[in-house]
């Protein structure tokens, strides 16, 4: 199995970081569903703007970390949100690399 290339863009967040995040969320699972895990150490920083797009947007590193483009999932809406997004990130990826999406080919 080959290892997956992390982005330049990654950064590991502190415990203090993710303190500051959950005192923001309110201390629980910022998920639009609202699941109620409050168990900092299951909750798990996401980007709304994943870093690889926010690169090909021309952001820089401190912009894609931003705690504006930060929230708290837990662990199973994190696993979640990256399976539902995986395939919109493919397509914003393609069509900024000048690829074209025809009718019926997008989600």
């Amino acid at each position: 199995m080959t290892e997956r290339k992390r982005c330049e863009f990654y950064t590991h967040f502190s415990k203090a970081a993710k303190a500051r995040l959950y005192e923001r969320a309110g201390g629980t699972c910022e998920h639009p569903g609202g699941c109620g895990e409050s168990d900092i150490s299951w909750l798990q920083v996401d980007h709304f703007t994943s870093r690889c797009v926010a690169k090909l947007l021309g952001w820089t590193k401190a912009q894609a970390n931003d705690p504006m483009n930060l929230q708290l999932l837990c662990r199973d809406h994190h696993l979640e949100k990256d399976a539902s997004s995986r395939a919109k990130k493919e397509q914003v990826i393609y069509q900024m690399q000048g690829g074209m999406i025809g009718f019926g080919e997008h989600q």
